[in-house]
Order: structure tokens, then sequence, then C-alpha cells
């Protein structure tokens, strides 16, 4: 799968589950980040990849550690151990 694939399905399934854990509808995500109902619904189906911006608003709303999307984008965290 190529890696806009992954990030998409990654964050669709992502922004899904911590709205639900929040206990938000979609139409009160789409607000909080001011997109539409329509655009919200495709990026939590993985139908959409968002834009920068759109990214750092749903972060931002839904309390997303942006962490979650170094394995599906393959990026491996640093190793604070190693040396240069």
């Amino acid at each position: 799968m190529r890696l806009n694939k992954r990030f998409t399905k990654a964050f669709g399934d992502e922004i899904y589950y911590a709205r639900k854990e929040m206990k938000y509808t979609q139409e009160q995500v789409a607000e909080f980040a001011d997109i539409s109902h329509r655009w919200y619904q495709a990026l939590e189906s993985g139908k959409r990849c968002p834009g920068g911006d759109i990214l750092l608003k749903l972060i931002f709303v839904l309390h997303i550690d942006i962490a979650v999307f170094q394995k599906p984008l393959g990026v491996e965290a640093e190793d604070s151990e190693k040396t240069p």
C-alpha cells in the first residue's frame, strides 16, 4: 500500500476512535474544525487525505498525539541512546 493511502486510512481510523472516545458527533467535530460535515465524513472514512491546516485542526480538536502516525508512515522513533 502506498504511503499516502496508509496515512489516509490510519488518520481516518484515529479520528474516528478519538471522536467516539470524546463522545462527539461528526457534525460537532466538523464545526469545531471549521470544515464541512461531508469533508469530515470523507476524512474519517479514509476516502480523503487532509491538508496540513485541516490535519492540525483535527489533531488539536480531538487531542491526537501525532506520534501515532509514525508506524503507518514507516517512521521510526529516534533512539535517544544513539550517538551521531
